[in-house]
């Protein structure tokens, strides 16, 4: 099987295996999120826009096809929004790196990072009620030194 563009696959792979370890200093799951996310739009590539793994290039990587690969993990995976922000995340920095060996590639950079985050529903944060925190309280145990300042600690970031 011949490549399109072999300078393709060879920057994802060193990307994932040197970039992201060596000189970002991401953790092992951090390089198998991002894998995840360029697998997804490979994957994108072949069922939704006919593609084969050997046509697909930088010049692929462009916004329409780019929101279309989002509206598909929204649409098509029910992906969460903090998901798809996920795997933009990681295009976004993909696109980066190719423009740090390639400044030809700069532009792509651009216009991948002007695809909008989606918003996320915020969290609700709950607080403890009295009692819980009163049991709370209870268990350092400070006849120690360890627990009487564990115990003190709580009591600063409780405001009782």
């Amino acid at each position: 099987m011949t490549l399109k563009d072999e300078k393709f696959y060879k920057t994802i792979r060193d990307f994932l295996d040197i970039y992201l370890i060596r000189h970002k200093g991401y953790s092992a799951n951090t390089q198998k999120s991002y894998r995840e996310a360029l697998n997804l739009l490979l994957l994108y590539f072949k069922t939704e826009c006919g593609l084969e793994y050997a046509d697909v290039g930088f010049e692929n990587i462009t916004y329409p096809n780019i929101t279309g690969f989002l509206e598909w993990l929204s649409d098509s995976r029910n992906c969460s929004p903090a998901t798809i922000n996920l795997r933009l995340m990681a295009i976004r920095s993909f696109t980066k790196y190719a423009g740090i060996l390639d400044p030809a590639k700069i532009h792509t950079q651009v216009e991948i990072s002007n695809i909008s985050i989606r918003k996320t529903p915020s969290k609700v944060v709950e607080f403890l009620t009295v009692p819980a925190l009163d049991a709370l309280m209870a268990q350092p145990n400070r006849l120690k030194a360890n627990g009487y300042r564990d115990f003190c600690f709580m009591k600063l970031m409780s405001r009782q």
